[in-house]
């Protein structure tokens, strides 16, 4: 009789077990997130600070990375861009919109830096 109830028991000793498990894996992924945005928020205004006037889109990516988004100017946040901007690069704060805080790259027609201002959304 035992030995039936404690088989019977098993289903869900597994199940809980499995609850368990992807909870725990879920928690570790928000803390591993939540790390990974401070540490991003906290290198990119200095590397922001390592972009010069001048220089092409290509040397800035390489020192910023890939954008979060690119277009238009003034297209995602609300700024009042330079009268030859031609487009941008936005890298938005790893907790935007949370934290809207977003570092702008504008680009003139020949693709050249014109631009780098933090810019903070209302």
């Amino acid at each position: 009789m035992r030995l039936g109830a404690a088989m019977a028991d098993r289903p869900s000793w597994r199940r809980r077990r499995l609850l368990e498990g992807a909870f725990l894996a879920a928690v570790g992924a928000g803390i591993a997130w939540a790390a990974w945005g401070f540490w991003h928020d906290r290198r990119l205004p200095g590397r922001f600070t390592q972009v010069q006037l001048g220089m092409d889109r290509e040397s800035a990516e390489a020192i910023l990375g890939t954008p979060d988004w690119e277009g238009g100017c003034a297209g995602f946040v609300r700024y009042l861009p330079r009268a030859d901007c031609s487009s941008e690069l936005g890298y938005a704060s790893a907790f935007a919109p949370l934290r809207p805080v977003y570092h702008i790259v504008q680009l003139d027609r020949g693709g050249k830096v014109i631009e780098a201002e933090p810019v903070q959304s209302r």
